[in-house]
């Protein structure tokens, strides 16, 4: 698998997931159309579809130009009426906990997660094919899942709560009680099973409240697995055998 960044924050969030037999996954239309033509000029018979979190600005304000450009958009019943979608062309209601087949070897599995959205989610994305497996979670204040022989897992750490405290009190921006802090980010990876786990990815940072190197630190030195953080233009190889 292949994830490139086009935006990880609350200015805008857009991913793209290609995989070992040229499909591609968009996630999140945060960003706008022209991030993704940019990257895949000629490759746009291969988008399988975009998968939408919720509703909130910062990850589908552009989703209209992604139906005008014929692009599938796969979204909760909730979301996709929310962003006044629901019923158009291209959309397709995608139920948390039922798995969806993109392609023969393609699937994912939305879940629910805990946010101030009407219905949101994340995904599970599985290639058979290649055996490889990632978890996309943003936007969830904790998480009440245990996961296991995942391979790759791209997860939010909005922010460090004493630096949100501190920019609270000097009457800077809070952070929300509805995104994963580092604490939480790091109790939930410590709950999950990551003896196949080969690379973290922490997403949706805040930039008023969060910490980059210090948030990289402790999650790898907790985990001993290689972490980054996502930031627009970055593109992560990703491969179970990194040889």
């Amino acid at each position: 698998m292949k994830l490139s960044v086009f935006g990880s924050s609350s200015a805008g969030n857009g991913y793209a997931l290609e995989f070992d037999n040229g499909k591609i996954l968009l996630i999140e239309a945060g960003v706008p159309l022209k991030a993704f033509i940019e990257k895949y000029p000629d490759r746009w018979g291969d988008v399988l579809g975009c998968l939408i979190t919720h509703e909130h600005k910062d990850h589908c304000k552009f989703v209209e130009q992604y139906i005008e450009f014929g692009i599938n958009i796969y979204a909760t019943s909730e979301t996709l009426e929310a962003i006044c979608v629901k019923g158009f062309y291209k959309t397709h209601v995608m139920p948390p906990q039922q798995i969806l087949v993109f392609d023969k070897h393609i699937s994912v599995l939305p879940f629910k997660v805990v946010h101030n959205a009407l219905n949101p989610v994340g995904f599970m994305i599985i290639d058979t094919k290649t055996d490889e497996s990632l978890l996309f979670i943003t936007d969830s204040a904790y998480l009440e899942y245990r996961f296991q022989d995942i391979d790759y897992m791209v997860i939010e750490c909005n922010n460090i709560e004493e630096v949100a405290n501190f920019n609270n009190l000097n009457g800077r921006m809070a952070s929300s009680i509805y995104h994963m802090n580092l604490e939480t980010t790091k109790r939930f990876l410590s709950h999950c099973d990551l003896k196949n786990t080969k690379k973290i990815i922490l997403i949706h940072l805040s930039d008023a409240n969060s910490i980059e190197t210090r948030m990289i630190n402790e999650v790898q030195e907790q985990t001993n697995i290689s972490t980054s953080v996502a930031n627009a233009g970055d593109v992560y190889e990703l491969r179970k055998d990194p040889f």
